[in-house]
């Protein structure tokens, strides 16, 4: 019962110190807030009107430096070479075993000054499986709907050949191949080409690719009576 007076005592105690302090905090703070502002002394605002003399720095003058003279530069004459005179080109000759030939051209159709490979003769038995069996023929009468190379590949009795494979092919490296049918169209063969002039080299080859006759050179809308010509006829026959 005592300590609980004391403990009250205290407290009202601590109550009032800090009203105490609170008051006088106010007080303080209220007289900061009422007290006007002090004004300058004449002098200090005498002072602050007074402008401040400036001192000014001298200008430095510009040099002039003279700009070296100018050296002209040497005038370049080119003398071209004289043009020289271009060799000649030289045409090739046909291949030796390219001969001319005089062979009937079937009806319908019309020669072509070309080139063609001879029959094997008795004295070369087995050099080559096939031989052309007339010249390169130029047909003028087709028209030109569907442009190629076509033929017949016979035996040696003259009957039509299945299964006989050609090679056409040019300089540049195209090439096509064709084999010859059978049925109702045994023995015929055909490659189709476009309407870009071109000269065309035309072999009988195996089934490894190996030339089984000679060359015959087609020119295909090169210059001369057949450059119309878009069906041009090359026909085989087995030599034995």
């Amino acid at each position: 019962m005592q300590v609980n007076k004391l403990s009250a005592i205290a407290f009202v105690l601590v109550l009032l110190f800090v009203m105490i302090a609170g008051f006088v905090i106010y007080t303080n703070v209220r007289q900061e807030l009422l007290r006007p502002p002090a004004l300058p002394s004449p002098a200090e605002t005498l002072a602050e009107l007074t402008p401040v003399p400036q001192t000014l720095q001298p200008t430095a003058t510009p040099t002039w430096t003279p700009l070296p003279a100018v050296t002209p530069l040497p005038t370049l004459i080119m003398t071209l070479p004289a043009a020289t005179a271009q060799p000649t080109i030289q045409v090739a000759t046909p291949t030796p075993w390219l001969v001319p030939t005089s062979t009937p051209t079937p009806a319908g159709l019309t020669p072509a000054p070309t080139l063609r490979s001879p029959s094997p003769t008795p004295t070369q038995p087995g050099r080559y499986a096939y031989y052309l069996e007339d010249e390169v023929q130029h047909d003028l009468n087709a028209g030109c709907m569907a442009q190629y190379i076509r033929g017949e590949v016979r035996d040696r009795a003259g009957h039509p050949l299945e299964g006989v494979r050609i090679k056409v092919y040019d300089i540049w490296g195209n090439e096509a191949y064709s084999t010859s049918k059978g049925g109702v169209d045994i023995g015929k063969w055909d490659v189709v080409l476009g309407p870009t002039p071109n000269i065309w080299h035309v072999v009988v080859v195996d089934n490894a690719g190996q030339a089984l006759s000679l060359v015959a050179v087609v020119p295909h809308h090169q210059e001369g009576p057949f450059q119309d010509a878009c069906v041009h006829v090359v026909n085989w026959r087995r030599a034995w």
